[in-house]
């Protein structure tokens, strides 16, 4: 177990677990998810790592079913399932739509697009981490989805099609907030395009073009309105107008960005205008 700086009774209720020689408790100032995974891996003496996060819960039979099936599927990179939800009470919940998906085999295209593994429910060999790295601290809340793509690129995945584990949905969730999500996957897709070259022409120059668009188009949209930052709406959506020089809806919006400021310095002034020809009236 990895205490990340915690400053509730963590520590103390982990103690009382800790007669147990399998239970070992390592210590570090807060970092962040991904160094606390990294120091656990770093740490780690078996040949399977798997993560379990502090407010989350694994199911009774995850660990042996999914020892049980990455042994009789070698060799796999990573093996994944599905998760059910529960309230900040333990409550059940059900999704509106469900973005875990069974990914399996060579799946790197499907992962690029979109993220569909959740790390609540990822077993992954040892030596694969021993290959290929440790999570990037630096891609603070994709760490994951930069990894799962990694291991994609050069391993074939597996998926239990069960329910292995529950998280707990509440208002703090890094995932509740989708301008920050989303500009975070496109961190996460860029660093895979940058560190690995073959990435690029595996995937070929449409799927990289099509996902960067979708990305810039939604920040772009999503600064626009309802946040009303023009400016990065029109860094955003002018990135998306070089990738699809011919979208009318990009240049309409582009346009939109670029004329938003000027259309509300001259509303403000006409206002301004009114408030003093009243003020005279009188």
């Amino acid at each position: 177990m990895i205490d990340d700086g915690s400053t509730d009774q963590s520590v103390e209720i982990i103690d009382t677990y800790r007669a147990d020689g399998r239970v070992r408790l390592l210590r570090q100032a807060n970092a962040g998810v991904a160094s606390a995974r990294n120091n656990g891996i770093r740490n780690a003496r078996g040949s399977l790592i798997a993560f379990l996060d502090q407010d989350d819960i694994w199911l009774p039979h995850k660990l042996a079913s999914q020892v049980a099936f990455i042994r009789e599927h070698p060799p796999l990179g990573l093996l994944h399932g599905r998760q059910g939800y529960i309230d900040s009470h333990g409550a059940p919940l059900t999704l509106n739509q469900e973005w875990i998906e069974p990914l399996s085999g060579q799946c790197f295209e499907a992962l690029f697009i979109k993220n569909r593994i959740a790390v609540l429910t990822a077993l992954v060999p040892t030596g694969v981490f021993n290959t290929l790295g440790l999570f990037k601290e630096y891609l603070h809340k994709v760490d994951d989805y930069e990894m799962w793509m990694r291991i994609a690129l050069h391993y074939p995945l597996g998926f239990q099609d069960e329910q292995l584990a529950l998280y707990r949905q509440h208002a703090t969730n890094a995932s509740n907030n989708y301008l920050v999500m989303r500009s975070k996957s496109l961190a996460a897709n860029q660093s895979i395009l940058e560190e690995f070259p073959a990435a690029r022409s595996k995937l070929g120059a449409r799927i990289v073009n099509d996902v960067l668009f979708r990305h810039f188009m939604a920040l772009g949209k999503t600064s626009l309105w309802p946040h009303r930052d023009h400016t990065a709406a029109r860094g955003y959506l002018w990135k998306a107008l070089k990738l699809r020089p011919w979208d009318r809806q990009t240049a309409a919006l582009l346009a939109r960005a670029l004329v938003a400021p000027v259309n509300n310095r001259c509303a403000w002034y006409w206002r301004r205008a009114q408030a003093t020809w009243r003020g005279e009236r009188r």
